[in-house]
């Protein structure tokens, strides 16, 4: 066995690793999760937003964050991953589970959840981890350190924000992070970043092993991920997207690397974006809660939970394959304008189909 084998399939077990621990270890915890939720009677309680009317426990975030570092932190250490990296990422990601437990648990102001947001995306750019480069994306490669110091924190709280608002269907959050953590992983494998491809495929693990509880038709083995699950995976997307469009990383040249740290994240950022815009329109605080979000489309038009998110997923598809498909092809704006009418088009025909279900309904009734 030649050198180059050994750490080719050194590398393989690693992330092989991640992944099968991960979904070991949330296999063992969830019961656990399950138990002290019913027993202390910690449910999501359903109203009239919401799409589920059975009280189903919501921690099973809870179980995420001890899962990544068992799962990842024995092979980052085997790779040598920065210290530095490795500390700040680890309070950042503490810092939102705390968060999010505290929210699911007893509630918790919006201003304080935003101000946590930001020491946390303060502790992804003390770890070395922020954009320094746009890859020509609107013109711009180099941009200023400080330009992409405020970048890089907008990024990453909208994004753990997009993927906790777009958690409102049995497995849609979950599934739309499989997809990028299974993109980003392949890619941060490919440029060698296998302690970071190991912390991808470890989120790929676990959401592996919650989807087969949070997919679950019996009542009794049902549970959501919560405030906990949706921030933290958020935040952990978020910074495997940045570190790897960054030029700097580990050998990565590629200019068209921006567009696949897009893509594994476009549905929910669109999302989120398509829902702001809508309640500035109707003159409605921006962040007060509604059903105008893409999944309550979808809900509304007779579809249930499971082909919602079939529906969704399969879109997520294909934004990520169209744009793995045209990398190196064209230019990254001409990518993120088919993206943008791709997203726009899918929007527009759900609201026309929306107007033909509520006019049948009630004529005078309109969006």
């Amino acid at each position: 066995m030649t050198l180059f084998d050994f750490v080719s399939s050194s590398n393989l077990a690693g992330v092989s690793f991640s992944l099968l621990s991960g979904i070991v270890i949330e296999l063992l915890l969830i019961p656990h999760i399950l138990l002290i939720s019913k027993r202390k009677r910690l449910y999501d309680v359903p109203d009239s937003r919401k799409s589920h009317s059975e009280c189903i426990p919501r921690l099973a975030g809870v179980s995420f964050l001890p899962a990544f570092l068992l799962s990842f932190l024995p092979v980052a250490s085997f790779y040598g991953g920065s210290v530095r990296e490795l500390s700040f990422l680890i309070c950042g990601a503490s810092l939102i589970f705390i968060m999010g437990m505290k929210d699911d648990l007893v509630g918790m102001r919006w201003s304080y959840k935003f101000a946590i947001q930001l020491i946390a995306a303060l502790c992804m750019i003390a770890s070395g981890t922020f954009i320094d480069n746009l890859h020509g994306l609107f013109g711009f490669y180099e941009i200023p350190t400080l330009v992409g110091y405020l970048l890089t924190v907008f990024l990453v709280v909208y994004i753990l924000n997009a993927i906790n608002l777009i958690d409102g269907v049995d497995g849609l959050a979950s599934g739309l992070v499989s997809i990028a953590a299974l993109v980003l992983g392949i890619c941060l494998y490919k440029e060698h970043s296998c302690h970071y491809a190991a912390l991808a495929f470890s989120v790929l693990g676990t959401q592996i092993a919650f989807l087969r509880y949070n997919l679950c038709s019996a009542r009794k083995l049902k549970i959501f991920m919560g405030d906990t699950g949706s921030n933290l995976l958020g935040y952990i997307i978020a910074f495997l997207a940045i570190h790897y469009a960054m030029p700097g990383m580990e050998g990565n040249n590629n200019d068209y690397a921006i567009v696949i740290a897009w893509s594994v994240v476009f549905i929910p950022v669109y999302d989120a974006l398509c829902v702001v815009i809508s309640r500035w329109k109707r003159k409605k605080p921006l962040f007060s809660p509604d059903r105008s979000h893409i999944h309550h489309k979808l809900l509304d038009l007779g579809y249930s939970h499971k082909k919602v998110t079939t529906i969704l997923l399969l879109f997520d598809l294909l934004i990520i394959g169209t744009n793995l498909f045209l990398a190196g092809k064209a230019n990254v704006n001409l990518i993120l304008l088919i993206d943008l009418l791709l997203g726009a088009s899918f929007y527009i025909f759900l609201n026309i189909k929306l107007r033909v279900v509520y006019s049948h309904l009630n004529p005078i009734n309109k969006i």
